[in-house]
């Protein structure tokens, strides 16, 4: 039996079109052009039946086309930054949002902030609160692994700090409220109120 398969499909107009498993297409086509040493059944069973084939390549999109919908997405994201008042890092920038205007780098300010910052840490540890009897057991506290691991990603704007080791060597020995961290960088407001850490990356907290 020789079949066609790129024949024209007869018209059915007005019917209602019917498929019927007594002679199915795929079996017919394999044992027409396998070679006689193979068995049709067996190779249908084993690699045809039950899958899905696809009979052409999906359409691949441009590279043009895929490098729109970045640029859509990240319009996309930026328009909803502003709507929600987010403000990004260069734009914080441009403002010169993280510059303290003079005289506003006064130690005794920002003390406040240092102690929002004991709060802090001690709900991220869970430590509890000191015993008002001092003969009572101490309180046990998390391990020192899980200590280290809080520690890293910990938010130090408030913390005191004293730079230990610093590329820029005049810091070292300052000690400050830290009012803003970035990824290599504290910038500190110093006891003497002076503001320190502009371009300098301080490797120790």
């Amino acid at each position: 039996m020789e079949i066609d398969p790129y024949s024209n499909t007869p018209s059915f107009k007005g019917q209602r079109l019917q498929f019927s498993t007594d002679s199915p297409l795929v079996p017919s086509l394999i044992a027409a052009n396998l070679p006689s040493s193979f068995d049709p059944a067996t190779v249908y069973a084993s690699r045809f039946q039950s899958k899905q084939i696809l009979l052409e390549n999906p359409v691949k999109e441009s590279k043009y086309a895929t490098t729109q919908k970045q640029k859509k997405a990240r319009r996309e994201k930026l328009q909803q930054r502003k709507e929600t008042g987010v403000m990004g890092r260069n734009e914080a920038k441009r403002r010169s949002i993280w510059n303290l205007q003079k005289g506003a780098a006064k130690y005794h300010l920002f003390l406040p902030i240092h102690h929002l910052w004991l709060g802090y840490m001690a709900e991220l540890f869970n430590l509890p609160s000191p015993p008002t009897d001092p003969s009572e057991p101490p309180t046990r506290v998390p391990s020192s692994a899980v200590i280290h691991q809080k520690l890293i990603k910990a938010d130090y704007h408030g913390c005191i700090i004293t730079v230990k080791d610093s590329k820029c060597t005049s810091l070292i020995g300052h000690t400050g409220i830290v009012v803003h961290e970035t990824e290599n960088t504290f910038k500190i407001v110093t006891i003497d109120d002076k503001f320190k850490g502009t371009h300098c990356y301080i490797s120790n907290r």
